[in-house]
């Protein structure tokens, strides 16, 4: 199985992006796919490695989103009570946009889990039934999102979100879910139909196994055949008892 190159378009900074999943370590300790029935050297067991990979790389967008939501529902709820976006003294708004803007900058393994659009996505190379094919995972764009960029940046204004802003950016925050949500049914097929493909292979190979194991035993049996055959041929023209003619039921009564 090849390296799976993946790379981000904008680097991040004290971190480097360009990665291969199969040296990103284990992130699948709770996941339910099993995959000891899979040969080490075998390329089904890497690609379902990498898309494991590529799923908790996906669950940790969809859990940031998530957390993005209650956060902007939370902001939203300030507003409608009268509650000022900014005040000097510390106020939780002001600790909402901060763990906003931490969010937003959340990483997985050296790669951002979102971007302002400008992002390579993250590239799964896989094979099936003799076809190679490729499966992108995005970069959510949340960073290239004037709605949110307008609240996120708003603790640096007097000038609060208008309600019309909150509401375009949570719509776009549960679209991004909605999306991370179809994401992750891709990847569960995608692992599906790699273990079926293994499945059917060891069920094929088991087979031509036991044709093998049953053609070699026929192979002997016919060969000792011959020989017995031979040998006894080789008795009669000598004159001597065949190995039948010794048998225990042939021999004279002693004694």
């Amino acid at each position: 199985m090849h390296q799976v190159p993946v790379k981000i378009g904008r680097p991040v900074p004290g971190a480097s992006c360009s990665y291969s999943l199969s040296d990103v370590p284990s992130i699948a300790q709770n996941n339910s796919v099993d995959s000891s029935s899979f040969s080490e050297t075998t390329p089904r067991k890497a690609m379902i490695r990498n898309l494991i990979h590529g799923k908790e790389f996906v669950t940790s967008q969809k859990t940031s989103l998530l957390d993005m939501e209650r956060i902007l529902l939370l902001i939203s709820n300030e507003q409608r009570v009268g509650n000022p976006i900014l005040t000097k003294a510390p106020a939780p708004i002001t600790l909402f946009l901060r763990n906003l803007e931490e969010i937003s900058n959340r990483s997985l393994h050296s790669c951002r889990l979102f971007g302002d659009g400008s992002e390579q996505p993250i590239k799964i190379h896989l094979r099936n039934r003799g076809k190679d094919f490729t499966h992108k995972i995005p970069i959510v764009p949340l960073l290239g999102n004037p709605a949110f960029l307008g609240i996120l940046y708003s603790g640096r204004s007097s000038i609060s979100p208008s309600q019309e802003i909150m509401d375009d950016c949570l719509t776009s925050v549960v679209q991004f879910i909605l999306q991370a949500d179809g994401g992750l049914s891709k990847l569960d097929e995608l692992i599906n139909l790699i273990q079926a493909e293994n499945h059917i292979a060891s069920i094929l190979g088991h087979t031509t196994q036991t044709q093998g194991n049953t053609s070699i035993i026929t192979q002997q049996t016919a060969k000792h055949r011959i020989f017995l055959w031979a040998y006894r041929l080789l008795q009669y023209f000598r004159g001597t008892p065949s190995i039948s003619a010794l048998s225990p039921r042939n021999l004279p009564a002693t004694g």
